[in-house]
C-alpha cells in the first residue's frame, strides 16, 4: 500500500523540520559564528547557532504513515519507517540545508488488519521493492518563515525507489536550551515515485479494491 512511500517520507522532512534550532549541540566542533546575534538568509531560517552540522536524534524521532482504500470508509493501514541518520547544516547563522535517510527495509505495519502479509507486500516490487531500493532520502532545498511564531515552510527533494521529486510542507518548530523539536503532517502522491499498485489512475475496474494515491505522513523530530 502506498502508505510507506509517505513514510517514506516523508518522509521526508526530518531534516527540514530541524529548521529553527536554538541550543542544539553540533555533532562535531563547529566553526565560530561569523557575527553576534541572529543572522538571516533568503534561503534559510535565522538561528542563534554556530556554523556546523547538527545531528538528528534517530532514537527519539519518528516517521509515521497512514494509507487507506479509496471507496471503503474507515478502511486504513498505518505504520512507521525509521530514520537511520540525518544532519542539519547551519551556514552564516542560518539553516541552509540538511538531509536524512530512511531505512525502507525496516518499515512496519502497526494495524491489526494488515499484519505480516501486508508488510511483505509493501516490501515487494508491487510497492517499494526494498531489496533493490533499501533506502529513501530527503534533502532540504529551502526553508522559509511562515505566519505564526513556530510556523515554517519547508521545501526539499524526496527520493524513493531511485526517483526524486520536490515536495513542500508546513512544519511547527520549537527550540529550548537543550534541543530542537519539530512536527509536521502532510500527504504525498505515491504514484509520483512509481508506487502504482491498486491505483485507480493506472488500473481500471478494480472497484472497492482501489488504494488511495495519497499517503499521510506524520513527522515528529528531535535533535541531539
Amino acid at each position: 500500500m502506498r502508505t510507506t512511500s509517505s513514510l517514506f517520507f516523508a518522509s521526508l522532512f526530518v531534516s527540514s523540520l530541524l529548521v529553527a534550532g536554538a541550543g542544539c549541540q553540533p555533532e562535531s566542533a563547529p566553526a565560530q559564528p561569523s557575527s553576534e546575534g541572529t543572522s538571516t538568509s533568503s534561503e534559510g531560517v535565522s538561528v542563534l547557532l554556530p556554523d556546523g552540522a547538527y545531528a538528528l536524534n534517530v532514537e527519539k524521532s519518528t516517521l509515521a504513515w497512514e494509507a487507506k482504500k479509496t471507496f471503503i470508509v474507515d478502511y486504513k493501514h498505518n505504520g512507521t519507517v525509521p530514520v537511520s541518520e540525518g544532519t542539519l547544516t547551519v551556514e552564516n547563522g542560518a539553516i541552509m540545508g540538511g538531509q536524512f535517510t530512511i531505512d525502507m527495509t525496516a518499515i512496519k505495519v502497526l494495524d491489526a488488519i494488515g499484519g505480516e502479509r501486508l508488510l511483505n507486500h509493501l516490501k515487494s516490487p508491487d510497492f517499494f521493492d526494498v531489496a533493490q531500493y533499501p533506502a529513501a532520502a530527503f534533502a532540504i532545498t529551502k526553508v522559509d518563515k511562515a505566519a505564526g511564531s513556530d510556523a515554517y515552510d519547508v521545501t526539499g527533494d524526496l527520493t524513493i525507489k531511485g526517483i526524486t521529486n520536490a515536495i513542500a510542507f508546513p512544519a511547527a518548530i520549537k527550540a529550548d536550551a537543550q534541543r530542537l523539536t519539530a512536527h509536521a503532517e502532510f500527504e504525498i502522491d505515491r504514484t509520483l515515485w512509481d508506487v502504482r499498485f491498486g491505483s485507480g489512475k493506472f488500473f481500471e475496474d478494480i472497484g472497492d479494491q482501489a488504494i488511495d494515491d495519497k499517503i499521510k505522513i506524520v513527522l515528529d523530530l528531535e535533535t541531539l
